[in-house]
């Protein structure tokens, strides 16, 4: 799932590590893995790689003890499993925190979705529950939210830095923003493809 703000009228900045709430439900199974990536979008559409956040919908008792208004901090005392069609809250904040400068006409896009089941030297990534289609809800009873850190007052003191130029923010030029889900191919050598490019 996608979701996009409108462009900034005024720069913001961005100081420390963003909160997500996720009011969640399953069709079935008993868990769910849940990947999370903030984004910062250009006018012309050039997504730059802010930070992501991965968590397991059963390890979502929070430490209170331990979390504070920088990092939700889990227990992983206890798993909470999930029953299919019940909405559940989920708390986390991304890997780590950011600091990032939202320049006036960009936007931040935030995309929910699985993690990548193919393992990684860096994440592991065994699969949690059974195939199914994870709902994310947002009402006034389920209100799913970012929570962003923002510095007030504080300016550029540069121009932005060319594209490419960030330490491990990788850039991607182009593509279409689909609200709420992913851009359909009927060609999955596009989609391919099109995630590389």
């Amino acid at each position: 799932m996608n979701y996009r703000t409108d462009p900034a009228i005024k720069e913001m900045t961005l100081l420390g590590n963003p909160e997500v709430t996720l009011f969640l439900s399953i069709d079935s199974g008993d868990d769910a893995d849940m990947a999370v990536t903030l984004k910062d979008v250009g006018p012309d559409n050039t997504v730059l790689f802010l930070q992501s956040g991965l968590h397991r919908a059963s390890f979502r008792q929070i430490d209170e003890a331990q979390t504070d208004s920088e990092e939700v901090l889990h227990s992983f005392a206890k798993t909470e499993k999930l029953k299919p069609k019940e909405i559940c809250e989920v708390r986390m904040s991304l890997l780590s925190p950011i600091a990032h400068l939202v320049r006036k006409g960009h936007s931040l896009e935030l995309t929910i979705g699985a993690p990548n089941p193919i393992p990684h030297r860096l994440v592991g990534s065994i699969p949690a529950g059974a195939l199914s289609i994870n709902r994310i809800h947002h009402s006034k009873t389920d209100p799913s939210k970012i929570v962003l850190p923002i510095l007030p007052g504080a300016v550029a003191q540069a121009p932005a830095p060319a594209d490419g130029t960030l330490l491990n923010q990788p850039i991607r030029k182009g593509g279409k923003f689909v609200a709420g889900g992913f851009q359909k191919s009927d060609n999955l050598s596009d989609a391919i493809q099109a995630c590389l490019t």
